[in-house]
């Protein structure tokens, strides 16, 4: 009994201790796709792991200091929409790559972006990403 309490102890720390938390000043960049509109022999399932397991990591290469987060709406005015967190660790991280019109400053970097948006457009007619919103972590 206690070889599971010392062991359940310390599963619980490493948890804690590894947790991923979103730091005071850090920039949640929402990018919803409320008009995504999938290629027709492609599925939901085909794009969303394209998008998770090439294209964020991709972007997170291109972009040091980020991270790309897919969320799906579950409940409200959203339900079963898409949108990508991007998370930059802090306003200096953003703003080292975009403007505040939301213009990439780099345009060697801004050419890499769009060659990785291709892998996106191997599933997508449109991905229906009509604004977006930057938000800071308080």
């Amino acid at each position: 009994m206690r070889k599971l309490l010392v062991i359940t102890a310390l599963l619980l720390f490493a948890g804690i201790a590894f947790g991923q938390t979103l730091k005071k000043g850090a920039v949640l960049a929402i990018r919803t796709s409320t008009n995504l509109v999938l290629k027709p022999d492609v599925s939901m399932n085909q794009y969303l792991d394209a998008a998770m397991n090439k294209w964020g990591p991709e972007m997170e290469k291109l972009f040091p200091g980020t991270k790309m987060i897919t969320i799906k709406g579950d409940r409200g005015t959203q339900t079963n929409v898409y949108a990508w967190v991007w998370y930059f660790e802090s306003v200096e991280v953003r703003d080292k790559y975009f403007d505040s019109e939301g213009n990439m400053r780099d345009e060697a970097l801004s050419e890499k972006m769009r060659t990785s948006m291709e892998v996106l457009y191997e599933y997508v007619i449109d991905p229906g990403m009509t604004d977006y919103t930057d938000w800071i972590v308080l």
